[in-house]
């Protein structure tokens, strides 16, 4: 699991979303708190103004989805894959990523303040 600054656990999580299958949906305006999303699949998902506040990602597909000013705030994300993915001024302040690859993603703008990578698996954003 990502370490958080002074041995600070990750926020628990009070619902889960497992093995769904979100491939191409639009996820604009929707809000989450606090939910375990596992195995979820968000390949080519789009959103504009999701915030998705403390959640946990684990073992989702986020390949070729498309983030417009989004927030993904203290999240984490473990064993995630973000081939191609696009965050454009999204913020995911204090979000932790663990094991996740993250080949051919495009940042452009936003805010990851206190964001940690400390299993990075491949490239970091571009």
């Amino acid at each position: 699991m990502a370490d958080r600054k002074h041995g600070v656990e990750a926020p628990p999580t009070e619902s889960e979303i497992r093995q769904a299958d979100w491939y191409g949906e639009d996820l604009s305006r929707q809000e989450h708190t606090r939910v375990a999303f596992i195995g979820v699949d968000l390949t080519e998902a789009t959103d504009e103004g999701a915030v998705f506040t403390e959640c946990t990602f684990r073992d989702c597909r986020f390949n070729l989805s498309q983030h417009t000013e989004a927030a993904f705030l203290n999240c984490t994300f473990t064993g995630c894959s973000f081939f191609q993915a696009t965050f454009t001024d999204c913020k995911l302040v204090g979000s932790m990523f663990d094991r996740c690859s993250f080949d051919l993603l495009t940042v452009t703008g936003g805010d990851w303040s206190f964001v940690g990578l400390p299993g990075r698996t491949s490239r970091g954003p571009r």
